[in-house]
């Protein structure tokens, strides 16, 4: 979308590029409900001036080359505007503007939101991902593993991380200011008690991984057990990545 255009996509999308420029919208039209039923899948995201509006969906950024974490989280803090979601250019959601801070569009790689790396993959929000894909969703501020709602897990990424340097949004960072604060833990306990129904994505998670040959049954028992003391989501300190700004 070049100066001044506008362009809406009414189902979601899977594409090598998108470019907005000054004073361009793209829009993903809202899906019906609480949200979470579209989604955009982009490898290439060139943001110089424009609005990508989400409305109530998700966007999964499946880069190659420089990491763009850094860019990407700028372009949310920039359209989030403290939290009106009124900035004139960005990553925003209009459909957070009028929730007075209980929704907004969450953050964070795939293979700390999604526990997955190397050569899976997962199915989420209709979009084939990897560890390394940034991803992008409508929740509720205090979602820090992006499944939909607010819970106990939640509680305990941003209680791990307070008084380290970690920041990011999928570490506790809830309001983008570079910082996990007093500010974050009252967005998280405002819209704990507030939430409503979960904002699930429309499609279920899938994981792909490399066949393995198949260990014994005391082996397997063991593995298991194994597992089941693992905790899926690692902690990433997403501070001091370069920023990229990508070309169409």
């Amino acid at each position: 979308a070049g100066a001044g255009a506008a362009t809406n996509f009414t189902v979601s999308q899977s594409l090598t590029a998108i470019g907005v420029g000054s004073g361009g919208v793209v829009t993903l039209t809202p899906s019906a409900g609480v949200g979470g039923g579209k989604s955009i899948g982009v490898t290439v995201l060139n943001m110089t001036g424009g609005l990508l509006d989400l409305t109530n969906n998700n966007l999964a950024v499946n880069w190659t080359g420089a990491d763009p974490s850094v860019f990407l989280t700028s372009q949310i803090a920039l359209a989030r505007n403290e939290g009106a979601w009124d900035g004139t250019a960005g990553i925003t959601s209009s459909a957070a503007v009028t929730t007075a801070g209980l929704t907004g569009l969450g953050s964070g790689p795939a293979e700390d939101i999604l526990g997955i790396s190397g050569a899976q993959t997962v199915l989420w929000a209709g979009q084939t991902v990897d560890g390394s894909t940034l991803l992008v969703k409508y929740t509720y501020e205090g979602d820090a593993n992006l499944d939909g709602f607010i819970s106990g897990d939640d509680y305990s990424t941003i209680d791990f991380n307070v008084g380290t340097s970690a920041s990011g949004y999928s570490n506790g960072d809830f309001n983008y200011d570079g910082i996990i604060s007093g500010d974050d833990y009252s967005s998280i306990d405002f819209n704990y008690a507030a939430q409503g129904a979960p904002i699930l994505s429309s499609a279920s998670v899938a994981l792909t991984v490399t066949a393995v040959p198949e260990p014994s049954a005391c082996a397997f028992a063991f593995l298991a057990a194994a597992a089941a003391a693992v905790r899926r989501r690692r902690v990433r300190n997403s501070s001091g990545l370069p920023t990229i700004a990508a070309m169409r």
